[in-house]
């Protein structure tokens, strides 16, 4: 009799951990399915980003040749 029982509740405890696993795997894949949203996001909003630097060297030569023409 005790055998019977210790049977069942090791099939219960086995079918328990691989309910828990799927759900990891599940977890898992819908974690880097978010990721990768996410960077093809940043990718697409970074790639059409125009970038202005102030204050660069040249941007400075061309005020200076500016206020110089202005005199």
């Amino acid at each position: 009799m005790g055998f019977l029982f210790r049977s069942a509740r090791n099939y219960k405890f086995k079918k328990r951990i691989l309910e828990l696993e799927n759900e990891m795997v599940q977890n898992h894949a819908e974690i880097l399915s978010l990721v990768q949203n996410r960077k093809e996001t940043f990718n697409n909003y970074s790639s059409n980003a125009t970038v202005i630097t102030l204050n660069s060297n040249a941007n400075r030569m061309q005020e200076n040749k500016n206020i110089g023409n202005a005199k």
